[in-house]
């Protein structure tokens, strides 16, 4: 991961946030997910708890690494509970597109995620699908 500043790393874990409460509650698995995913980041829990409050921005990553990396932590959430809601794969769908990525490499994710396990599709193969997009 790239030299972030704790607000930009906030602003992460706030789109994480807003694909989990999609459908309206966040479960106790997807906080756990983001809890874990914050201590992977550096992020003390009380920063992590700073970003349920208003006031805490969205960030959008500098790199195309970062961004594949953030839309593999928006794939995580999603598929955490094991039974996303439509809501929440349209949050997915429209982060993807607000960071950047391609919308064809991003449908191929979501049909390519249904031939694996728990539909986790692995991060290579998720690098090699936007790789193939990019220009």
């Amino acid at each position: 991961m790239s030299n972030q500043t704790l607000e930009e790393k906030l602003g992460l874990l706030k789109q994480l946030i807003l694909v989990a409460n999609a459908d309206g509650k966040i479960k106790e698995a997807e906080y756990q997910l983001m809890l874990g995913l914050a201590a992977h980041m550096q992020v003390s829990k009380e920063d992590f708890d700073k970003v349920f409050q208003p006031g805490v921005e969205i960030s959008l990553p500098k790199t195309d690494a970062d961004r594949i990396l953030q839309f593999h932590r928006m794939i995580l959430m999603l598929n955490v509970d094991a039974d996303p809601s439509p809501n929440e794969i349209d949050m997915v769908r429209k982060m993807g597109i607000m960071l950047g990525l391609n919308p064809q490499a991003i449908e191929l994710v979501f049909e390519e995620m249904k031939t694996h396990p728990n539909n986790l599709i692995p991060p290579d193969r998720m690098v090699q699908i936007f790789t193939k997009y990019m220009n």
